[in-house]
């Protein structure tokens, strides 16, 4: 993965990967790999693949004042039934929990732009967290198997 490491243990996935939007695959066939290594369920690989992708995009997309690059770490690890996604990064504050959900049920097309991923994200996850810590966003997400 240009600008990146993977590590891969036995039941945890790590990469460190860049601002930079071309990662996005790379990252999806390293989690891909992980969850053909573990036998994960393709409904449950397919929802943290889902938040990972819809997270980091948000994260690169929106969470940069400058053209600098910076420094995303990604954890996957899978631990008594569940798997845990945590995303690291060094972008302005954002508490992705503070996003409203829809007043009603809508079809995604008819929501308003702004909070369509981080739906998608709180529709597909069974729990999701937000730390501000040392100046880094902790975002993570769990997907119980």
């Amino acid at each position: 993965m240009p600008n990146a490491c993977t590590r891969m243990t036995d039941d945890q996935l790590v990469m460190t990967a860049t601002n930079d939007p071309a990662q996005l695959r790379l990252i999806g066939e390293q989690v891909d790999a992980f969850g053909q290594r573990h036998n994960l369920p393709p409904k449950s690989l397919f929802s943290i693949k889902l938040a990972l992708s819809e997270l980091l995009a948000n994260t690169i997309t929106y969470g940069y004042a400058d053209e600098a690059t910076h420094t995303i770490e990604i954890r996957l690890e899978l631990h008594g039934g569940q798997l845990n996604l945590e995303i690291i990064d060094d972008a302005r504050p954002f508490d992705p929990r503070r996003v409203k959900p829809p007043k009603k049920k809508a079809a995604l097309k008819d929501l308003p732009l702004g909070g369509r991923g981080i739906y998608l994200v709180r529709s597909y996850v069974d729990d999701f967290a937000y730390q501000r810590k040392r100046g880094r966003n902790h975002v993570t997400v769990t997907k119980i198997l």
